[in-house]
Parts: structure tokens; C-alpha cells; sequence
């Protein structure tokens, strides 16, 4: 099985703040973003791929400022994911 993670239909790509990750027995996988900003806005997908069939979920991510110094940061995520920021 292959998992891609998508933003926007473009493939994410793991950096110093995004992380890619996956359980040992390749049953969950994870983008994690460390530090969640405006400029990480968007659709997310994940989709799964075997021989025989493909699965996908995706979700919006919207950012909301809370501070008038923009320092602080509300994200929701609407869509099937489960959703963890740091």
C-alpha cells in the first residue's frame, strides 16, 4: 500500500515544520504540522493506493487569527481527519 498526503493536489513534502509520519504496522499515517500558520491553509487529502483499489479523505483547513498581534493562531479542521497540532 502507498499514502500519499496532498495539499491543494500538490504532494506535501516533509520539512523542518512538516513532518510525515507512520505507525509501524503501516495502519496510520499522520502530517504533522509544528507550527500551524496562515500560510498552512487549505485542502488536505490522504489517499491510499493498492493493487486493487483506492481510498481517499480530505478536509479544509482554515486559520483564524486571535491575537491582534497575529501571534496566536485558531485552526479548524473540517473534514475526516484526525487533527493534532504542536
Amino acid at each position: 500500500m502507498s499514502v500519499a498526503r496532498l495539499r491543494g493536489g500538490v504532494e506535501v513534502v516533509a520539512s523542518d515544520n512538516v513532518k510525515l509520519e507512520s505507525s509501524s504496522d503501516g495502519r496510520v499515517h499522520a502530517l504533522i504540522i509544528d507550527k500551524v500558520g496562515a500560510d498552512d491553509e487549505g485542502e488536505y487529502t490522504v489517499r491510499a493506493t493498492t493493487d486493487v483499489a483506492q481510498i481517499s479523505s480530505t478536509a479544509n483547513l482554515l486559520i483564524q487569527r486571535t491575537s491582534s498581534k497575529g501571534l496566536h493562531f485558531l485552526a479548524q479542521l473540517f473534514g475526516n481527519f484526525e487533527c493534532y497540532f504542536r
